[in-house]
């Protein structure tokens, strides 16, 4: 994970895995105010490239924990912190999980 302060006090994340076999990269802006400003995924369906982005809802996101949910009209994303400093995050995409 990648976290990358700004100088208008916003914070820039990109977080790269893997989700189903396929590489996955979240990126996400937070504004200095701790709402989150922007948030979009890409990743791979069925061998072709997509690109998500989600719908801004500050109340779904604990920015202190890394501790968050981010929904669009066909994904739902859980990412919950370990111990280890990693991220678990569970993917959602009309009602099939990866």
């Amino acid at each position: 994970m990648l976290d990358e302060r700004q100088l208008d006090g916003s914070r820039h994340l990109e977080i790269v895995g893997e989700i189903a076999g396929s590489e996955t990269a979240l990126y996400i802006v937070v504004d200095h105010d701790g709402a989150l400003a922007e948030a979009d995924m890409t990743l791979e369906l069925n061998g072709e490239p997509e690109s998500v982005a989600f719908e801004a809802d500050p109340g779904l996101v604990d920015w202190d924990d890394m501790e968050f949910t981010l929904t669009s009209e066909r994904f739902s994303l859980d990412a919950r912190p370990r111990q280890d400093g990693d991220l678990d995050i569970s993917l959602v995409v009309r009602g099939a999980t990866l």
